[in-house]
């Protein structure tokens, strides 16, 4: 490792944007960013990927991530005599597009490429046209290491050696007890925390609320992309818009709640986010049986899982569990139990381990 000097590790991807929106692509990088900022073996140089999306059409963002994708590889380009490494953060369909550029830019360097994709439709994008699986596989060729975020990619791609699962990481727990978070007093309250789009499943989560027990209440928070909140609400008395919430904040709403409804079908869907942080806090999980999300809920366990579009389905659970206490205190413990499965602290270990690794095999040959 050349002594204790730390590797240089250029970092590429999309950080938060204070105001816009908070996408789980940038809430991971922004973990990740983190975690190699408080290691002893990587000292890390960050190139930020994010623009401003928030109120922008379609051909506008579709600029806007053309001229931020220039911009990235200039800085990359300025940079590439400092670093050991490269780690690109990317959504499948960013990451397909890019990836090839940097990948030029290791080579040139002689330092290893890798990437993380976010997500889990990998292979989904993979199947699509003659071209992707070109570009998807010479991104796998070229790259020292892929991360996949999902056991369901992983199996889909088991023909490359160089995988490492990187599922979701959250330490939202950590230097807290159990006892803190378990749920053994019901406070009736249902948490909705994604965006107010129809692939996330809000008409199926405003449509169940209505059927609720007396006195459980639907809070929903999140970005209204597809309509106006109020248009959505209008006629869903148990249920409440809360507005958008920070990273941070999302920890204080999750201790106050009972469940979190995640009735998702959005094609991308990995490992999401918000579910990791609701496990990780005692707060069973109510989803759609859709992609990987069973590789983290099991029915009946850490919660359970309904179809797509099934609000009577939901509101049945919602009924059920509130009738019994118990239930949800088991559910409860089981979901602090999975949460513990995703530590930040845990999973960087072993991605450093394998960069340490290609480092090392790297300066032997």
């Amino acid at each position: 490792m050349g002594g204790t000097r730390r590797r240089r590790i250029l970092l590429i991807g999309p950080l938060l944007i204070r105001g816009d929106v908070a996408g789980g692509t940038r809430i991971s990088f922004e973990y990740l960013v983190k975690a190699f900022q408080e290691s002893t073996l990587f000292q890390p140089i960050v190139i930020n990927t994010a623009r401003s999306i928030a109120g922008k059409s379609v051909f506008h963002r579709q600029f806007l991530n053309l001229s931020k994708l220039l911009i990235s590889f200039f800085q990359a380009t300025a940079r590439l005599r400092e670093i050991d490494v490269i780690l690109m953060n990317s959504s499948t369909t960013r990451g397909t597009l890019s990836a090839p550029l940097f990948i030029v830019l290791a080579k040139l360097a002689r330092v290893p490429f890798v990437i993380r994709f976010f997500g889990g439709n990998l292979d989904l994008v993979f199947n699509r046209s003659l071209a992707q699986r070109i570009t998807i596989n010479f991104i796998f060729r070229n790259s020292a290491l892929v991360l996949l975020q999902t056991k369901h990619l992983m199996n889909e791609f088991s023909g490359h050696e160089n995988l490492l699962y990187f599922p979701t990481t959250r330490d939202f727990s950590k230097g807290l007890s159990p006892e803190e978070l378990i749920k053994f007093q019901p406070k009736k309250t249902v948490a909705f925390i994604s965006q107010l789009a129809f692939h996330k499943g809000i008409k199926a989560a405003l449509s169940a609320s209505d059927k609720f027990p007396d006195g459980v209440s639907l809070e929903v928070y999140g970005n209204a992309l597809e309509s106006k909140p109020a248009e959505l609400f209008s006629e869903h008395k148990n249920a409440s818009y809360k507005g958008l919430l920070s990273p941070v904040e999302v920890i204080s709403v999750l201790k106050e709640a009972d469940l979190l409804l995640f009735p998702s079908h959005y094609e991308g869907e990995g490992i999401p986010g918000v579910v990791i942080e609701a496990l990780q806090l005692a707060v069973p999980v109510i989803a759609t049986r859709w992609r990987s999300i069973p590789e983290v809920i099991e029915d009946g366990e850490q919660g359970y899982l309904v179809n797509i579009n099934s609000p009577d389905e939901i509101s049945a659970l919602v009924r059920d569990i509130y009738q019994s206490p118990n239930e949800l205190t088991k559910l409860s413990i089981r979901a602090f139990e999975r949460g513990q499965e995703f530590t930040l602290e845990y999973w960087h270990e072993k991605l450093e381990g394998r960069l340490s690794d290609i480092l090392e095999k790297q300066r032997r040959s």
